[in-house]
């Protein structure tokens, strides 16, 4: 998806992306064409001709459902934007030149065909089938009188009764042929316009001409001094049916108002194109209007005639419609029918939010951006100078590889994946310097000096108390007055008692003040459970001794003490100590067969009267469980332990 900015102003083409290369071969084109499919973004669901290309495109009044005309073979598909997808598809006779809804949704439609037939659709099929006069070459419906407008290829403008059924009286004008039309919603007037550059006027209901506006001679003066004939190729009427936009065959587009025969405002293309269709855009506050050719598409305001921006088609554009966000505003979004097999799809968000069945676009819009330039602008390829392909070592292909090494202009198209696999030989180490570039860049950034401003505290302290008189009546009243002395003010309050906190309450005096905290002589002040007036504790302070750590742990309390104790003994004690101490010895020897090691230990006579008390506690341990008896026992037999047999005995 390319976003292309011009005058300020991004749009997105959400249907082309980079060109595909003519000078490859055809099995090349489909692989890139495959690339490019996963970077389109898709709207609405099967927008694809396959063997043609889009020629017409109508939405219905209610904005729900959408119509698209294309050739090859020549058929008609009918669009349920709420679901984005194709609702029914059906193929008609020949080629459609142009087409209009007759109610506001999809279920009746009018159909005008190259071989002069009409045909009449419904939502079971087509309806009937008429044959026109003469050519016609643009068609319109007027729901007040159920008629079909024709303009042809002749001066007669044909108008067939929906409800007899029949051809009514023609319009016959001045000009040889007449090529578009429009008929005001607000009031009953159709306007004509034809090959010699006037507008024509008459009324539907009388079906009688009112007024021609010569609108060439007024828009391009020039034009009546030459030899070309220069034509009214587009019509339409703002919302309120007083002003009418005209555009030529040379590519200018002219506001009038009905009430006056010079223009408002002219609005040149610059490009001698003639104008293919004109429409109103309403949103933000904001009149615009959007002319378009077959290179693209122009918005411009309607007041001052400032170019608000500029889509170019990557193809021969045909039509275009512009769907609403809503009931009074329309969208940003454009849908046009070019001479491609999709049908283009563009995003201008300063020009209108996206409909409600796309909404999404406004939030994947700048993740999927790519920048458009000369340089990429073909799929799968990189361009590249002389000098550069020089350095890459890459003269030698140009005559051998033609499909991967292509001259273009002041420089070459190179295969991409060519480009990568060379530049790596020949500079292995530019990711590294890429890569120690840019943490030299966010050093530097992070090195940077930022000055922050301090926030404002909106809570500033006053200068002076404030003060507040509504309530000072009311507090100065007895009933309101504070009793200090009081159980129940000093029940919260236990600091501010006499004689200290919590004091015993004295049972056998009365209470001079008559009661005033409410509290009687049999009921005593509260008192905490379990509360005796005891003297209270006296706090005794220690001092940590010289080396030792307030912070250290039990273990090392433990270590420190044992260390203190043996600093304290004299060297007689310690060496005695010491001799007590059991000693190790290791001798190692070498024979044949390998290495011997010998350790020899040194028993204290600390260790040795432990073993010969451990030694006879087991001896009284296996005294105690020998059965207790008397008698005579006696036999031959073999027998467990080490003092046992097996034998009678007798207690």
């Amino acid at each position: 998806m390319h976003a292309i900015s011009y005058n300020n102003v991004k749009h997105y083409n959400l249907t082309n992306g980079a060109s595909l290369p003519q000078w490859v071969s055809d099995k090349k084109q489909k692989e890139l064409s495959k690339m490019n499919e996963k970077r389109r973004v898709e709207l609405i669901q099967h927008m694809e001709f396959e063997n043609g290309s889009p020629t017409c495109i109508r939405m219905t009044r209610d904005r729900n459902y959408m119509w698209i005309a294309g050739e090859y073979p020549a058929q008609l598909r009918c669009y349920d934007l709420n679901e984005v997808t194709m609702k029914f598809s059906r193929h008609v006779e020949s080629q459609i030149v142009d087409m209009c809804c007759v109610t506001d949704d999809y279920k009746k439609i009018v159909l005008l065909e190259r071989n002069r037939f009409i045909e009449f659709h419904s939502q079971g099929g087509r309806h009937a089938r008429i044959r026109a006069p003469k050519e016609g070459r643009a068609i319109g419906y007027d729901s007040r009188s159920a008629s079909v407008v024709v303009p042809t290829s002749s001066p007669n403008v044909y108008l067939f009764d929906c409800d007899a059924g029949c051809f009514r009286e023609a319009i016959t004008t001045t000009a040889d042929a007449n090529d578009c039309l429009a008929i005001c919603e607000s009031h009953p007037l159709l306007a004509v316009g034809g090959e010699n550059g006037q507008v024509e006027f008459a009324d539907l209901r009388t079906r009688d001409r009112v007024g021609i506006l010569d609108a060439v001679a007024m828009l391009d003066p020039e034009s009546r001094q030459s030899d070309d004939e220069v034509g009214i190729t587009a019509l339409t009427f703002d919302g309120s049916g007083m002003r009418l936009l005209a555009g030529t065959s040379s590519g200018i587009v002219g506001v009038f108002d009905l009430r006056k025969q010079t223009p408002l405002l002219v609005k040149d293309h610059n490009n001698t194109l003639p104008i293919r269709r004109i429409m109103t855009h309403n949103c933000f506050d904001k009149r615009l209007i959007a002319s378009a050719d077959e290179k693209g598409i122009k918005i411009w305001d309607v007041n001052t005639g400032t170019t608000f921006t500029t889509i170019d088609a990557s193809h021969e554009l045909y039509d275009f419609v512009i769907p609403q966000a809503a009931s009074d505003r329309d969208s940003g979004v454009i849908l046009a029918a070019c001479d491609t097999a999709h049908v283009n799809s563009f995003f201008v968000p300063q020009l209108g939010p996206a409909p409600p069945w796309c909404s999404y676009l406004e939030s994947i819009t700048e993740e999927l951006e790519e920048t458009m330039t000369p340089h990429n602008q073909y799929e799968g390829y990189k361009y590249v100078t002389k000098q550069e392909l020089e350095d890459l070592h890459l003269t030698h292909l140009l005559e051998t590889r033609p499909d991967q090494i292509f001259p273009y202009m002041h420089g070459f198209y190179v295969d991409l994946q060519l480009y990568r696999t060379t530049k790596s030989v020949m500079d292995p180490t530019e990711y590294k310097d890429w890569k120690r570039q840019k943490l030299l860049e966010k050093k530097e950034a992070e090195d940077r000096i930022t000055v922050t401003k301090k926030k404002k505290n909106l809570l500033k302290p006053a200068k002076e108390p404030v003060e507040d008189d509504r309530f000072t009546s009311k507090m100065d009243e007895d009933r309101f007055a504070v009793d200090k002395k009081s159980e129940a003010f000093l029940k919260y309050n236990p600091h501010l008692r006499e004689g200290g906190a919590y004091q015993k309450a004295d049972d056998s005096g009365d209470d001079s003040d008559g009661g005033s905290s409410g509290l009687s002589d049999a009921e005593p002040a509260y008192r905490p459970k379990g509360y005796e007036n005891k003297p209270s504790k006296k706090i005794e302070m220690f001092e940590l001794k010289e080396g030792r750590n307030i912070l250290e742990t039990k273990k090392e309390s433990h270590i420190g003490r044992k260390r203190e104790k043996q600093e304290k003994l004299t060297l007689g004690e310690r060496l005695a100590k010491q001799a007590q101490q059991p000693t190790v010895s290791s001798k190692i020897t070498t024979q044949e067969g390998g290495t011997i090691k010998q350790m020899s230990f040194n028993i204290t006579d600390r260790q040795k009267t432990r073993r010969s008390n451990s030694m006879a506690d087991d001896e009284d341990d296996n005294r105690k469980k020998r059965p207790k008896g008397s008698g005579k026992g006696g036999g031959k037999g073999k027998g467990k332990g080490r003092k046992g047999g097996k034998g009678k005995g007798s207690k």
